[in-house]
């Protein structure tokens, strides 16, 4: 048995990469020979996701070689976080802090979940609030990037429309 390849994983780049799935015009886009854009690969992605778990910018990531046109990616050895999928975990976080703010002493997390069932988990939340905090490096993780929530070609129905915030 070969021992697995050690890959560096990097903190998202600024901005999502032309063939993220969570850019609006990817999703459920044709041709799509490895099921990536498809409503059921999104709703796995995003169940993942919700739950804290960290997602790979696929072009960069070198598990991708096993598919067809990837192969070159079997060489690298650095891969990035996805910039689209940080970007709907961070807004979320955002749902979450305006209930927060808008009633400190109120029961937080059951408004969020009432509001947006398909939202974060009590779990993703608290994930990306200590990657936020501790910088994520102090808990073992990647580094936290800041990407453009107010992005209009990244988001998930199931999530509804993102109402772009000022700066």
């Amino acid at each position: 048995m070969s021992a697995e390849k050690k890959v560096e994983i990097r903190a998202a780049c600024p901005k999502p990469c032309s063939s993220c799935p969570w850019r609006l015009a990817n999703q459920d886009s044709k041709p799509d020979p490895h099921g990536f854009y498809t409503k059921a690969n999104l709703k796995r992605l995003w169940g993942g996701l919700r739950q804290g778990v960290r997602m790979s910018c696929h072009p960069t990531d070198p598990r991708m070689s096993t598919f067809a046109g990837y192969e070159a990616l079997a060489d690298r050895n650095v891969t990035h976080e996805c910039a689209g999928a940080l970007t709907l975990q961070q807004r979320e976080l955002m749902k979450f802090q305006e209930i927060s703010t808008a009633n400190p002493k109120g029961p937080t997390l059951k408004t969020y979940k009432k509001t947006y069932p398909k939202g974060m988990t009590r779990e993703g939340l608290v994930s990306l609030v200590e990657r936020s905090v501790f910088g994520g490096t102090t808990l073992g993780g990647v580094a936290m990037s800041l990407p453009d929530l107010n992005d209009t070609e990244i988001g998930y129905d199931v999530l509804g429309a993102w109402m772009v915030k000022q700066p």
